[in-house]
């Protein structure tokens, strides 16, 4: 098992801003390279965003790193797991940030192997709820196949 981040994976995302995927969709804030870009939220869910990472591949995920645009952040987040087996989300931690631009990182209560990873973003700092995330990390094991 090798421990990585896991980044230069599929995501996706409850909303874009101004549905311009080019220049505000998911995959920017998957991109540790360029740390200008950006995943926007359009702000029009009223209760929440999501984000999810596809790995697809069994992992381990143990630790989460964010970062958020300061005012445009959230202060609780939902983690959910989707293992291969079973295609419902599994709540495993609720995580507290602070509407501070520096990354975050958060470890998991509870590391279970998963296909692909959900953040579900609640109570935003940002009136109109937006959210906008410079950097998501994904930190976790590979786990071996067959």
């Amino acid at each position: 098992m090798l421990t990585s981040a896991f980044t230069s994976f599929p995501g996706r995302a409850s909303s874009i801003l101004q549905k311009n995927a080019k220049v505000y969709g998911p995959k920017h804030a998957l991109d540790i390279e360029k740390s200008s870009s950006c995943w926007n939220s359009d702000g029009t869910q009223e209760n929440c965003q999501w984000f999810v990472v596809d790995f697809n591949r069994p992992v381990e995920p143990y630790q989460v790193n964010v970062q958020f645009q300061a005012g445009f952040s959230v202060e609780t987040c939902t983690v959910a797991l989707k293992t291969s087996e079973n295609d419902a989300w599994e709540p495993v931690d609720e995580l507290e940030f602070h509407d501070v631009h520096e990354i975050q990182t958060k470890n998991l209560r509870e590391m279970k192997p998963c296909t692909a990873l959900k953040l579900t973003l609640e109570d935003f700092t940002d009136f109109y709820g937006r959210v906008t995330i410079y950097r998501i990390e994904v930190w976790g094991k590979e786990l071996v196949q067959g």
